[in-house]
């Protein structure tokens, strides 16, 4: 019961971080140029499609009926063409980014934002096969393209990338073929609306913040921050978009005291980096790149 119990949190996870991994590991490969546009690209994503998100995996979790799924489902099908193009002009205009990278990673959230809604449908009904399907089938086209990043970025990254972006649309078709254009759904849309302004912010500055960021230092030491903030970020943002949900779905005690618990670790953690790497006892490509990933750390913990 505990190992399904995380396996649609697990899912969740892969599906709306796997970008972020891709961020990482460029970075630690030493790929701080790829790491800072894949950043960008993703700050513009982020930017559009968070805006129109709305918490919506919450909401669904928390309503057992179809009609907010269909609402929601036909809220993101009528705008996720102009989501998409809107983040295309956002990448394209502001940096010189590679535009088969900025395509390949549009795609691939257009998938993720529309699967979003079928995970948190079929964790409602308890489908884990579901759940044990997406993550493997995830988890093989990621590992692929993942194997590319420490080479050089040629015609075999950009394959194996738009085959990892593409792979959603497995589970996707049908599930679209069952759900889409109900009749309820357009009544739904106009109650979803109010939800929007809670996570427009936060992507609109992600965004913001990210750009300001090339732009001062440069595609090299910004891959390197944002590595760092992406690892100390994970935490947080997996509890809050994945993880929290799904607790909150089944109504489990003793969430706040674990989450304290939880909190303090990653806190001290990062004060442990951050102390290490000042006394030049540890270092991670530098050690200041080191220390930037012991306070991201920190700031994850109380973050949560």
């Amino acid at each position: 019961m505990i190992k399904q119990l995380f396996l649609f949190p697990l899912a969740t996870a892969i599906n709306l971080f796997s970008m972020t991994f891709l961020l990482i590991l460029a970075g630690f490969c030493g790929n701080e140029e790829l790491s800072a546009e894949i950043a960008v690209i993703q700050g513009a994503i982020v930017a559009v499609f968070m805006s129109l998100s709305g918490n919506a995996r919450s909401l669904l979790l928390s309503d057992q009926s179809l009609k907010r799924e269909n609402g929601v489902l036909l809220f993101r099908l009528i705008i996720v063409l102009p989501a998409a193009l809107i983040a295309l002009f956002l990448t394209e205009n502001i940096i010189e980014l590679p535009m088969l990278l900025i395509i390949g990673l549009i795609i691939r959230k257009i998938f993720e934002w529309l699967i979003e809604v079928q995970l948190a449908s079929m964790e409602k009904s308890g489908d884990y096969a579901f759940a044990k399907k997406y993550i493997a089938v995830t988890v093989v086209s990621l590992s692929v393209l993942a194997a590319q990043i420490p080479f050089s970025v040629d015609d075999f990254f950009y394959y194996a990338l738009y085959i990892w972006a593409a792979s959603p649309i497995l589970f996707l078709l049908p599930y679209l073929y069952k759900h889409a254009w109900k009749s309820e759904g357009m009544r739904e849309v106009r109650k979803f609306i109010p939800h929007l302004g809670s996570s427009t912010i936060i992507g609109i500055a992600t965004y913001i913040l990210r750009v300001l960021v090339v732009l001062l230092v440069g595609k090299t030491l910004a891959g390197q921050l944002f590595t760092a903030f992406a690892i100390g970020g994970l935490a947080s943002a997996i509890y809050t978009y994945a993880l929290g949900p799904t607790l909150l779905l089944k109504e489990k005690g003793g969430i706040k005291s674990k989450l304290i618990f939880f909190s303090a670790i990653f806190a001290l953690i990062g004060l442990i980096l951050v102390f290490f790497s000042e006394q030049g006892g540890l270092s991670l490509h530098s050690a200041v790149f080191s220390q930037m990933i012991g306070i991201s750390i920190v700031g994850g913990g109380i973050m949560l």
